[in-house]
C-alpha cells in the first residue's frame, strides 16, 4: 500500500503536479553515501527510533529496507528539485 502511495505521488511530482516546496523542506541526495555512511546512517536510525531486530537476517533485511527508503527520498527530492527549478523558470 504504502508503495503504491509513493509511486502515485511520485508519477505525480513527475507530471508536473507538485510546483514548489515549503521552505523549511531540504532537498537531500543519498545517491553517494559510501556503504560505511550508510551503515552509520542506520545505525543512528536505530537510536532514533529505538529500533532493535531478533538477529542478523532480520537486521539485513530491515537494513535493505532503509537503503531502499534512502533511495527514494533521493528520487522523490529530484523531483522536487526538478519541479521547482521549472517553476522557477515561468
Amino acid at each position: 500500500m504504502l508503495r503504491l502511495l509513493f509511486a502515485a505521488g511520485l508519477a505525480h511530482c513527475i507530471s508536473g503536479g507538485i510546483r514548489a516546496e515549503p521552505t523549511f523542506l531540504q532537498k537531500i541526495d543519498y545517491s553517494g553515501l559510501s556503504e560505511a555512511a550508510v551503515q552509520d546512517l542506520f545505525k543512528q536510525y536505530q537510536v532514533d527510533f529505538e529500533k532493535s531486530y531478533a538477529d542478523v537476517a532480520e537486521t539485513a533485511i530491515r537494513f535493505d529496507a532503509f537503503q531502499q527508503s534512502l533511495q527514494r527520498i533521493t528520487d522523490y527530492n529530484r523531483c522536487l528539485l526538478y519541479t521547482s527549478d521549472a517553476a522557477d523558470e515561468e
